[in-house]
């Protein structure tokens, strides 16, 4: 088992400081996660229908 240094003093984070163009690899620490999309999920699909607006906009009066 090796331990990492979270100070950023290690060599991997060097390398990421000398970049000038300033793009980050995007390394998958989730392996069994889905590869992310554009298209909405099943959740994002249900909390949309779920929230959507219903019925027309009203007037609403305010007393001052």
């Amino acid at each position: 088992m090796t331990t990492r240094s979270t100070t950023g003093s290690d060599p991997a984070s060097d390398d990421d400081a000398s970049r000038t163009d300033g793009s980050v690899d995007f390394e998958n620490y989730l392996p069994g996660a889905p590869l992310p999309s554009t298209e909405p999920g099943r959740v994002e699909r249900f909390l949309t229908r779920l929230f959507r607006r219903r019925g027309g906009l009203r007037v609403v009066y305010r007393r001052k």
